[in-house]
C-alpha cells in the first residue's frame, strides 16, 4: 500500500533505500522522511521508555524523526550517523536504520 499522489505529480528518478532490511522505492527530491511515511512506515526512532516516535515537525525543528543513514559505498558494519530524515534527501541504495537514538 502506498500513501503517494499517484496521478498528476511529476517526481524525480525512482530510487530504491533499504528500511532495517526491507527495501522500499523513493523518489530524487524526496526526504527520508517522505519515502518512509509513503510506504506506511511510522516508527523512526525509540524513545527512553521504547516508544515510537515519528515526524512531529516535518521541518527539522523536533528531532522526532532521528535515524541511522549509511551512504551505500560505506562498508557494512560501518557506524550509521544519526540525521534528521525529514532534512536528508534520498539517494539511491541509502541503508537506514531505526532505533533507539542517543
Amino acid at each position: 500500500m502506498t500513501f503517494r499522489v499517484e496521478q498528476g505529480v511529476m517526481r524525480g528518478a525512482a530510487v530504491t533505500l533499504l528500511v532495517d532490511g526491507c527495501e522500499i522505492s523513493a523518489y530524487e527530491g524526496e526526504t527520508i522522511a517522505t519515502a518512509m511515511l509513503a510506504a506506511g512506515l511510522q516508527g523512526f526512532r525509540r524513545d527512553s521508555r521504547g516508544g515510537w516516535r515519528a515526524p512531529y515537525c516535518n521541518m527539522g525543528a523536533c528531532h522526532e524523526c532521528l535515524v541511522r543513514v549509511r551512504e551505500p559505498a560505506e562498508p557494512a558494519g560501518t557506524d550509521a550517523r544519526w540525521t534528521r530524515a525529514c532534512m536528508e534527501p534520498v539517494r539511491p541504495g541509502l541503508v537506514i536504520e531505526t532505533g533507539e537514538a542517543p
